[in-house]
This record gives structure tokens, C-alpha cells and sequence, in this order.
């Protein structure tokens, strides 16, 4: 199987939250495919989870080394121009943020050369717009 992750899906693979179980299930013997996006959005999201307070400083090191360690296993597809015509088709069909269109794009790009994948994700507005493109969409917290 194979298995695209934003980092809202990638995220619940090192902090436990509600979904965490399902999305280690998922991607448990599949190939990960992520956006380069996803390095920046998920080690952001380990830091802000850290300045809140929600990770200890070990725990946020910890977190920090198991995803780079991971990170070089995953299937990583470049941000390319090519993407930008999808992206701006996307954009003007569903209400997305920047860096969501971006996974969005990457996915449907995937899936029009034939890939057969499942997109994870956690955010609302994007699951509902990567079902309405037709994508085999998995929300990691609707499935604990």
C-alpha cells in the first residue's frame, strides 16, 4: 500500500494524540510519500507543541530525531513547477490554504500517473477537498 501524508497525518506518527494508533496501523508495512513541505510544516509543529508547553524538552528531542531518522524513508517529491498549474486549479475549486494545496496537488498529481494511494490527513477543510477530487482519503482521528 501505499500511503501520502500531509504533515497533520505524519504529526500523530510521533505524538500521541487521538488518531495516533489508526495512522501507525496505516503506514505500518506501506510506502510513505510526502511533500518536502511536509519537513518544514512537521518539525514546526514539534517546536510549537514544545513552546506550549505539550512536549517536555526530552520528549520534544525525541520526536525531533525518531521523524529526521524517518524522514530519509519516505518517498519525498520535490516542490516543482509542475505542480503550479494543479495548484492553481485546486485553489479555485475548494477553499484551501497554501501548503495544503500544495500536499493536494501532490497527491492528485500522483494519482493521475496512476499511482494507487490513500491520502491521509487530519484537517477538515482538506480531507473534504481530497474527497471531492476523487481521492481514497484516510482522517487518522475518525478511525481510533
Amino acid at each position: 500500500m501505499m500511503v501520502f501524508a500531509d504533515s497533520s497525518a505524519l504529526v500523530k506518527l510521533y505524538v500521541a494524540e487521538t488518531g495516533t494508533a489508526a495512522m501507525r496501523h496505516l503506514t505500518e508495512d506501506a510506502d510513505v510519500l510526502v511533500s518536502f513541505l511536509a519537513f518544514a510544516e512537521t518539525i514546526a509543529t514539534f517546536t510549537r507543541l514544545f513552546r506550549e508547553e505539550r512536549l517536555t524538552r526530552e520528549a520534544f528531542s525525541e520526536v525531533c530525531a525518531d521523524f529526521q531518522a524517518d524522514w530519509v524513508s519516505f518517498f519525498r517529491l520535490p516542490l516543482d513547477s509542475g505542480l503550479e498549474p494543479l495548484i492553481m486549479e485546486l485553489c479555485q475549486r475548494h477553499s484551501l490554504r497554501g501548503a495544503d494545496a500544495v500536499h493536494l496537488a501532490s497527491t492528485v498529481m500522483l494519482v493521475r500517473e496512476g499511482l494507487e494511494l490513500v491520502f491521509a490527513c487530519n484537517d477538515q477543510r482538506l480531507v473534504e477537498a481530497a474527497r471531492a477530487e476523487g481521492l481514497d482519503v484516510f482522517d487518522p482521528a475518525h478511525h481510533d
